[in-house]
């Protein structure tokens, strides 16, 4: 018995010391350069997109590669921030963001138990964490090209996903947990976080095409994404890709010529597909266009659905009393709303609302002023733009986040996207915001 318990000690030890050098060997690695973001992605894909549990178990509690990467992130941006020294608005806005969510945290521990406000904080958390952690790199031109580069090439891969699912090559754990109501459901194998990069993929690539010298068959790209993307029939992102278009526009109105011959061939490329389906028989690709787009004026639509759930928790949440109003009632507080016959226990599918209900006006009225600040300052041109990435093309992709998150929760790779879109909005050693 002892020399099994002897036995056992240098084991553990050798454990313990191959886990702490792997984190310090992480962390080393997160402090110094950026490119920690790319197992962010791939993970953020892997767990949330594909719906795959990578977690293990320890201490009764699941611990995911995203709690260890999200942990780093926070301790590295921490570290950094600290040794700065300096800190801009736009950087405090966001850090009071983080923090705003981590009181709201420990309120709902404290309320709720700790098993409970981790699981409703992990999403808010990975977002946070992943947004402090890029605003504390100063992000250059080749930077910001690498990073888009990583995004277009993770919408490349789940385009290829997405034509396979299509063509019933193989399904996903997303595709089998959902409910198949509407002509389109059948069309969605992958989830709307999942075309929302290939939305914002797509307009990395149309606001580079706006640009003179921008040529070549890259150029062609973006118009496939975005067709990949409508033909998903994830209605919102459909909105939140016509917002950051529009904004295109506006930001560019100069370019309107060059941006509508991308959009131009993509809307012919969808009706040819259109015609060729129908040409063999298929009308599937009618019905489902069909019924996404009669759906929402239906009395059982999913808007309205939606909107009802949202006025029921509200008004829970104000009849709390003003301390709830203004700092929530903390996470763990969950989302049941009793809805006719059915008790709905889920997420209400809206970022704002449930920044809301679990940190108050206090949480809301941060992000929000945070947003502004960082848009505002796009306007004004206060920005570090990039060959892949300019003025424009990085307001439209903040025009976008601040759309999808009306009806959705923000995945927590865009944490990334928002954290970079704020960095480059700093002042520039020697200049004004």
């Amino acid at each position: 018995m002892d020399t099994d318990v002897l036995n056992a000690v240098p084991s553990a030890l050798i454990g313990t010391v191959s886990v702490l050098l792997l984190v310090g060997c992480v962390l080393l690695f997160a402090m110094r350069r950026w490119e920690m973001a790319g197992a962010y992605l791939v993970f953020a894909i892997i767990e949330q997109q594909f719906g795959l549990d990578m977690g293990i178990r320890l201490l009764n509690y699941t611990v995911s590669p995203m709690d260890f990467l999200s942990a780093c992130a926070v301790t590295a941006a921490g570290l950094r921030l600290l040794g700065r020294g300096r800190v801009d608005i736009v950087e405090m806005l966001w850090l009071l963001v983080f923090l705003s969510l981590l009181v709201a945290f420990a309120h709902g521990i404290q309320s709720f138990g700790f098993q409970a406000a981790t699981i409703s904080y992990r999403r808010f958390f990975y977002v946070s964490a992943a947004i402090i952690y890029m605003l504390s790199f100063p992000w250059e031109e080749n930077d910001i090209n690498r990073l888009m580069g990583m995004w277009v090439l993770a919408a490349v891969i789940l385009a290829l996903i997405t034509l396979s699912g299509w063509f019933n090559l193989f399904s996903l754990p997303w595709v089998a947990n959902q409910l198949v109501i509407n002509a389109f459901d059948n069309q969605r194998v992958l989830p709307a976080s999942a075309a929302f990069i290939l939305a914002q993929a797509g307009l990395i690539g149309l606001a580079a095409w706006s640009r003179p010298g921008q040529g070549g068959p890259p150029r062609l790209l973006p118009i496939l994404l975005l067709v990949v993307m409508a033909l998903l029939y994830h209605r919102t992102v459909w909105v939140a890709a016509f917002v950051g278009i529009l904004t295109l526009f506006l930001m560019q109105p100069r370019a309107t010529a060059r941006l509508g011959v991308p959009l131009m061939i993509g809307v012919l490329l969808t009706l040819a597909l259109w015609t060729f389906q129908t040409g063999l028989g298929d009308t599937s690709l009618a019905a489902s266009m069909k019924a996404a787009i009669s759906e929402p004026f239906t009395e059982d639509s999913s808007y309205n659905w939606r909107v009802e759930g949202w006025q029921i928790l509200v008004s829970r949440a104000f009849s709390d009393g003003i301390a709830t109003i203004v700092m929530g009632a903390g996470f763990g507080v969950g989302y049941a709303r009793q809805m006719g016959w059915a008790l709905v226990e889920y997420s209400p599918h809206n970022f704002y609302l449930e920044i809301f209900l679990n940190a108050g006006l206090l949480g809301l009225g941060l992000w929000c002023l945070a947003m502004l600040e960082t848009g505002v300052r796009m306007v004004r041109g206060g920005i570090q733009g990039a060959g892949r990435l300019d003025r424009a093309g990085a307001l439209a992709l903040l025009a976008t986040i601040a759309v999808y998150n009306i009806p959705y929760t923000l995945s927590s790779e865009q944490g990334l996207l928002v954290g970079m879109l704020a960095a480059m909005v700093r002042p520039r050693p020697g200049g004004r915001a």
